[in-house]
């Protein structure tokens, strides 16, 4: 159903998984009536911060179908660090409507 998106985040982690870590993701749409706050999925510690200026096109499944790069041209914030069972990372993405990103 979402091939597009889940094709594309295989793609740009393939170079974790190289490294010998295991790959396993989950990417989760809020609509713009959605609560939009992050909560960490586990303890974690951050070692690095990434703003990506980009676009801010919808990404709502029926548009990321028709254009798969929708991840890769948004503007995103990606946090990278470790936790009890090494590399984690979490990637916040922005999209029409809902577009702003700030971490406290």
């Amino acid at each position: 159903k979402e091939q597009g998106s889940r094709q594309y985040f295989v793609k740009i982690l393939e170079t974790i998984k190289e490294r010998g870590n295991e790959l396993k993701f989950i990417l989760l749409y809020l609509s713009p009536c959605d609560y939009h706050r992050f909560h960490s999925p586990t303890l974690w510690s951050t070692n690095y911060r990434r703003h990506i200026v980009g676009k801010l096109h919808p990404v709502m499944p029926s548009y990321v179908n028709k254009h798969p790069d929708v991840f890769r041209v948004n503007e995103r914030v990606v946090l990278y660090g470790e936790w009890k069972h090494g590399f984690f990372s979490t990637a916040f993405i922005g999209a029409l409507n809902v577009g702003s990103i700030t971490l406290n």
